[in-house]
């Protein structure tokens, strides 16, 4: 079944990067609950700042329920980029 992840960061600095932390932490999640993050369907991250010593992540993991026909429903008002 596809899922979708929330990933929040309390990060204490404002140029922490977001993209760096989730590819490992998804990677080690997937070895500790035995999930595979191809059912990955959609992803959110978060970043909110926080005092020094104060930082934490917090994921959460849902089911979504995604049929040809909302793939196809969705697709007709977004626009693909390609050749990057």
């Amino acid at each position: 079944m596809p899922l979708i992840v929330t990933i929040t960061y309390w990060f204490s600095n404002i140029g922490a990067d977001i993209d760096n932390p989730s590819k490992p932490l998804l990677d080690i999640l997937q070895k500790k609950y035995w999930f595979d993050d191809k059912r990955i369907f959609e992803k959110h991250e978060y970043k909110l700042l926080v005092p020094k010593w104060k930082e934490f992540i917090k994921l959460e993991i849902d089911y979504c329920e995604y049929n040809l026909k909302t793939v196809k429903e969705r697709g007709k008002n977004e626009v693909a980029i390609s050749n990057l």
